[in-house]
């Protein structure tokens, strides 16, 4: 294995992070209800590519964030990672794609 593959399994993992994800999703999901250009609203979607890619501005950290795919597992470009915020937000609004049908951007 290489030395990032062991320094990433002796990690402690936390889901609190994919939680607060899963909340920011919430938070999104109510101001595109409501006024898509709220300040509350912590991301912006770029581009959505079912069971491939979601990219979206992550207005915090103030960079473009890329979530990927690969078998249904979710991998965060940004935070090299597959349970950080980016990750529960992603695969929250990946199933409301499945659910509603795909979102204009």
């Amino acid at each position: 294995m290489s030395r990032k593959s062991i320094t990433e399994l002796e990690k402690q993992r936390s889901s609190a992070y994919v939680d607060l994800g899963v909340i920011d999703f919430m938070k999104w999901l109510s101001c595109m209800e409501n006024d898509k250009d709220s300040p509350d609203n912590p991301f912006i979607i770029k581009e959505i590519v079912q069971d491939k890619y979601t990219i979206f501005y992550d207005k915090e950290i103030l960079k473009d964030v890329v979530i990927v795919f690969k078998n249904c597992i979710p991998w965060c470009n940004q935070c090299e990672t597959d349970d950080c915020v980016h990750v529960g937000f992603a695969v929250c609004l990946k199933q409301y794609c499945i659910r509603n049908g795909p979102m204009d951007i």
